[in-house]
């Protein structure tokens, strides 16, 4: 099996069996994370892929015999009528990659699959290196009133996300070079105002996350719950933030110059 070394050599272990014990000790360990917790086909695919590799059969990963040995598909499966093996493939990159950037971002072993690739690469990282933290997004938090983001900045400086943070009152600009939105407003007063500074001081749409309180996203659900835009109740775990700002970064953004009205009839509604 070939795995990285700390310096980001190519290595190979076929006959290390402490390292290939390692390795599935170290899947397990990933599965166990609430974020696998309701993908038991992504359980099986990793588990397959990784027992695969470790017994020196990596070239018979393909997209045939994952489906049929680990998904449970029919022999007659067709690669080319049906995608689920791509699919997969794509949520277990991106659930690893957000595991590995929150809760395994100390782990010793790291799984991770390339772009098309079905054969895991494993690599064994130093006790003081965080190798996936240079993919850290890069988050604008906007707070109404100021100081009301105040726990979920300390959630961002746990993960290590780089931030920016700014206040409505202020006037200060989104900036246009961070990855993601970050809205904690504590009303929907407050939200309608966030989300029209962002619509007025932003030239184009970009990923969006709203962080409110319980009772807030009540009165904003039908804003909350639209297209493509994510949320977190506050108070939320280092977890929650970060997976809410990765999914957000994966996927499209909502249009922003439709939100503060509709924000706004929403707040009236209640």
């Amino acid at each position: 099996m070939s795995h990285l070394n700390e310096c980001g050599q190519l290595c190979t272990f076929t006959q290390d069996r402490d390292f290939s014990d390692a390795v599935l000790n170290q899947t397990e360990h990933v599965l166990t994370d609430p974020l696998f917790s309701h993908s038991p086909q992504l359980k099986r695919f990793l588990r397959f892929a990784v027992a695969k590799t470790l017994a020196g059969e990596g070239q018979k990963l393909k997209e045939y015999t994952i489906a049929v040995e680990a998904l449970g598909k029919p022999e007659t499966f067709d690669p080319r009528l049906d995608s689920i093996v791509r699919v997969e493939a794509r949520r277990l990159r991106n659930k690893l990659h957000l595991y590995y950037t929150t809760r395994g971002a100390s782990d010793d072993i790291f799984i991770r699959f390339e772009q098309g690739h079905y054969v895991p690469r494993v690599a064994k990282r130093s006790v003081d290196s965080l190798p996936m933290k240079g993919d850290a997004p890069r988050v604008a938090i906007l707070e109404a009133p100021a100081g009301h983001a105040d726990d979920l900045l300390s959630g961002l400086r746990t993960l290590g996300f780089p931030y920016k943070r700014l206040t409505q009152l202020t006037g200060e600009p989104v900036q246009s070079d961070c990855d993601v939105t970050v809205v904690c407003a504590d009303s929907a007063e407050a939200l309608a105002s966030c989300m029209d500074h962002i619509d007025r001081s932003m030239s184009s749409a970009s990923p969006l996350v709203l962080a409110l309180s319980y009772d807030t996203l009540r009165e904003c659900a039908a804003v909350a719950c639209s297209g493509n835009t994510q949320w977190i109740v506050l108070p939320a775990r280092p977890v929650d933030i970060a997976a809410a700002i990765h999914i957000a970064i994966s996927q499209p953004s909502a249009a922003k110059s439709q939100l503060p009205a509709r924000v706004s009839a929403a707040s009236s509604a209640a």
